[in-house]
């Protein structure tokens, strides 16, 4: 036999050798995995194998010899060990296939429930029953708490009930995080996968899935699916069902958390923020509401509804990269501050409440509301349904950006910088008459005051009623106003008035008096003034200026610019626009007035007060006239172009002034007499070209004429010592 040929057929028993012993290394490790879990330990396969190395040699003849001799030994079995967390290590599995009686540090040993897995966490205690720290993993299925309609409801001190938990309550003191398997597509439209948590009364609102109260421990729940509670997720209610405070929850985040009501009428929110809560993310999160079921205006129809009106104010919420259905996200203001971020959100069959909605209370709280809005799409909404719509009449602090409704994008005062095109271009109301600033189209909405500044004349179109002589203010207050004009205005000249007061409160200037005027339902009442703060702190009651109407059963929309800070004694341009939309019994009083009290020293120049009857104006037209309104003083005429009095309108200085502002005699008109019947007139600065001249005989009528003409000068011919009247017209130099 060649050496060829005898070593192809040791290469054959090598490779043989080699097979045998992966089949037996395979088998062992069965037989030691079995002996195991009849021990009673329990094993897991990813967590049990031991590696196996083997080596293979591309050997010679002589080196495969070496081998055989260095090898025959028998083969020891290997060594397998399972790792398993330690109860020290804050880890716990639960699974519906569990039990709650197991240790629960393994899948093979998991808990029957979250509730059981809280307690067995390092810190937990199950009289009190209390949630430990660390991190609980359950798969799909499982459940939330071994009560009868029990959710996973977490308390913290502040809590009232912290003292004695109510059932299926725990009490929580530090971080806590608890995921589910990535195991079910559960919706609406969900982009991950989620593990169903069961918990929760699918016919009453007062047992959520997940409840959460008087906590400011770190709270972190993701990949989780809630299904058919009459409320999903409930944060900042008490135990009570108190959402005055006592509640209030921080530092929870809900990642990939979803929840689908049972979508009954009387049953909702999806998820519920309340308590001055604050400090709350969601993010890939989904929620079904239930404006199917509920009026589409109704709190409970919302998915989202954070709500500050028992309270302080929710804030600092932040929902990121969400998906609803049947509902959106509904905002009260507290009594302080209330904020809001959404930045990536699809709302779905809706039945026309917005998908982001900053509601009104009429409180105070309203202007304290904050919102930044982004990337909002609504689709398959039923009927108009706006991205964002904003209802508390202060628009400077919500934000908008890249926002698509259906038919509409966005309701109510905002700060707009994109939004989707063809929505907006069949829009009926514009930007300004709904309060918003931003970029529409190409163009910049907003309160721009560079022409107000310029203090250029401007076309009357209607008559200016206030009063612009500072001099002929009238005010409030008696002896304690000191009132002065005199004042240097901000086009320079000293037409402004100062109103100040001591030892008492607010007071008025008035500009426009209390006057009876009928009005009617539809009429525009426009007032702007120049107002600056003189003790450069703002102004009384931060409102420099008010178009006041009153009496019985009268109404009125109004929208105004403010000035931008309260600054540091700059002028500033304000306007205010009312519109009459109620006006049962004329007439009515109107005014037009600036506020001053004894620590706002007021100074005003330049007020506008234009009264515009029913259909003059379109209303969208009323707005935009209102913002490009400039001062005028109250002697100008309708249809003349005026300025304010005081102000002088002079030529420029160029050389054009020498002749057209005739700046010494004889240059472009004069009366002369003849002498010997003749005059030479010489023009003391050329004109570019021959002028055109005329003359007139005083003396002779007809007798006088011109004989000579040029650029530099002409010459008149007539009777003896005629008197004679010339003009010339020309380009000056």
């Amino acid at each position: 036999m060649s050496s060829r040929m005898i070593s192809v057929t040791k290469l054959i028993i090598v490779c043989t050798a080699l097979l045998v012993a992966c089949q037996y290394a395979t088998i062992r490790t069965e037989t030691y995995s079995a002996s195991q879990a009849s021990e009673g330990r329990a094993s897991h396969r990813t967590q049990s194998a031991s590696p196996l190395f083997l080596t293979v040699y591309a050997a010679t003849s002589d080196q495969s010899e070496q081998s055989s001799a260095t090898n025959r030994g028998a083969l020891s079995d290997p060594v397998i060990r399972e790792i398993s967390p330690k109860p020290s290590d804050g880890i716990q599995y639960v699974s519906p296939n569990g039990n709650d009686a197991n240790d629960g540090l393994s899948w093979r040993a998991a808990k029957l429930t979250v509730f059981a897995a809280c307690e067995t966490l390092p810190g937990g205690t199950r009289s009190p029953a209390a949630c430990g720290n660390g991190t609980i993993y359950f798969s799909d299925k499982s459940s939330a708490s071994p009560f009868a309609n029990g959710g996973l409801w977490l308390m913290g001190a502040s809590d009232p009930n912290f003292a004695r938990p109510p059932v299926g309550w725990l009490r929580v003191s530090g971080p806590i995080s608890i995921i589910g398997t990535l195991t079910r597509n559960s919706g609406p439209n969900s982009h991950m996968g989620r593990a169903l948590m069961g918990g929760g009364s699918s016919i009453d609102r007062n047992h959520p899935s997940l409840w959460i109260s008087g906590t400011a421990a770190p709270i972190y729940i993701a990949n989780t699916s809630f299904e058919f509670p009459g409320r999903g997720i409930v944060i900042g209610e008490d135990s009570n069902n108190s959402r005055t405070g006592a509640g209030e929850a921080s530092g929870i985040t809900l990642e990939n958390v979803t929840a689908n009501l049972n979508d009954v009428r009387g049953n909702g929110p999806c998820i519920d923020i309340t308590g001055q809560s604050f400090w709350i993310w969601l993010r890939d999160w989904g929620c079904g509401g239930t404006d199917d079921k509920n009026p589409p205006t109704d709190d409970k129809s919302a998915a989202v509804l954070i709500d500050g009106r028992t309270n302080a104010g929710v804030g600092l919420v932040f929902l990121y990269h969400g998906n609803t259905s049947n509902g959106g996200v509904k905002l009260y203001a507290g009594t302080n501050v209330s904020q809001v971020v959404v930045d990536g959100l699809t709302t779905e069959g809706q039945k026309g409440e917005p998908a982001v909605w900053i509601a009104a209370t009429g409180t105070s709280g309203d202007k304290g509301t904050t919102a930044e809005v982004r990337n909002v799409e609504v689709a398959d909404a039923t009927g108009a349904t706006p991205a964002l719509q904003n209802d508390t009449g202060t628009g400077g602090s919500v934000l908008g950006s890249n926002l698509m409704g259906n038919y509409v994008n966005v309701i109510g005062d905002a700060t707009v910088l994109s939004q989707y095109g063809p929505n907006l271009q069949s829009a009926t109301l514009s930007p300004l008459r709904q309060g918003q600033t931003g970029f529409f189209n190409g163009h910049v909405v907003g309160a721009i005051d560079n022409t107000q500044r310029s203090f250029s004349p401007t076309a009357v179109r209607f008559k200016n009623l206030a009063t612009t002589s500072a001099p002929n203010w009238t005010f409030t207050g008696g002896r304690n106003t000191m009132f002065k004009s005199g004042i240097t205005a901000p086009d320079g000249t000293s037409g402004a008035g100062e109103a100040s007061v001591t030892g008492a409160p607010q007071q008025f200037l008035y500009f426009y008096p209390p006057t009876n005027r009928a009005i009617s339902v539809g009429d525009y009442i426009v007032g702007a003034v120049f107002v600056r703060s003189q003790t450069s702190n703002g102004y009384a009651g931060g409102t420099p200026i008010q178009v006041v109407v009153s009496g019985t059963g009268v109404g009125t929309s109004c929208r105004d610019a403010r000035n931008i800070v309260a600054g540091d004694g700059q002028w500033d341009w304000v306007y205010e626009v009312c519109k009459v939309t109620a006006a049962p019994r004329n007439p009515y009083v109107i005014e037009l007035i600036g506020l001053f009290d004894s620590k706002h020293a007021l100074q005003a120049y330049g007020p506008v007060l234009n009264y515009i009857s029913a259909g003059t104006l379109s209303e969208n037209e009323a707005f935009a006239y209102a913002a490009a309104l400039k001062s005028y003083a109250d002697t100008c005429l309708v249809g003349s172009v005026c300025g304010l009095s005081g102000q002088s309108l002079i030529e420029d200085t160029l050389t054009a002034n020498i002749h057209v502002n005739q700046g010494s005699a004889h240059q472009w008109s004069d009366t002369v007499s003849l002498s010997a019947g003749t005059k030479t007139i010489v023009f003391p600065v050329k004109y570019d070209a021959k002028p055109v001249c005329v003359v007139s005989d005083e003396t002779v009528a007809g007798a006088a004429r011109i004989s000579a003409i040029n650029n530099a000068g002409f010459t008149i011919v007539g009777g003896g010592e005629d008197l004679v009247d010339y003009i010339c017209v020309g380009n000056p130099n």
